[in-house]
């Protein structure tokens, strides 16, 4: 992703039902706004939209990374979106989520497994900032614990722009995965 001072992208978001209904609609723009040098590395923020903290960015020779705001570990979700790997190559790796509690208040201590697998890396994508040659990312958590699909993430990226569109699915204790939600690249400026 190009790291810039500056540099500014504007995403639409729809938000569906679980019916497939959509219930909002909504623009936000993602603007690089300032920088700092740790440990020999640039770091550049941004506030996340509709999440009203910031994190921070770096291009590593595997890629983009992201860091929390508070201790600059990385976090969860640090990952190198544009990690070299061939098409049908995957990263995986497992983790406990103790998120969910039931009725009494026990943890579910459920074991995920989540995989980050490059699916295509010469596909093309419209949308309304134009049209892209992207590589196309699907990240999937699996319950190993419920033997069930909780999440997946489409992702579509452009090199030397970024995050072009992503397609959302979730899925709940009782029922399957559903979309939930969109974000398409409306505009962009790169410095």
């Amino acid at each position: 992703m190009p790291l810039a001072i500056g540099n500014q992208w504007e995403y639409e978001y729809i938000f569906y039902n679980d019916d497939g209904t959509v219930y909002g609609v909504d623009t936000s723009e993602f603007t690089l706004n300032s920088s700092f040098v740790k440990d020999g590395e640039t770091l550049y923020f941004s506030p996340i939209p509709f999440a009203g903290f910031l994190t921070a960015y770096t291009n590593r020779p595997d890629g983009l990374w992201t860091y929390n705001e508070m201790d600059l570990i990385p976090s969860f979700y640090a990952h190198n979106v544009f990690y070299p790997f061939k098409v049908d190559s995957a990263i995986s790796f497992t983790f406990i989520d103790d998120r969910f509690t039931d009725s009494l208040g026990n943890k579910f201590n459920d074991t995920i497994l989540s995989t980050y697998t490059l699916v295509n890396d010469n596909l093309q994508k419209t949308v309304g900032a134009g049209t892209f040659n992207c590589l196309k990312y699907v990240t999937e958590d699996s319950n190993l614990t419920r033997k069930r699909m909780e999440m997946r993430i489409v992702e579509f990226y452009a090199l030397n722009v970024g995050l072009i569109y992503r397609e959302e699915y979730e899925g709940h204790l009782y029922r399957p995965l559903k979309l939930i939600s969109q974000k398409s690249l409306l505009s962009y400026k790169l410095y």
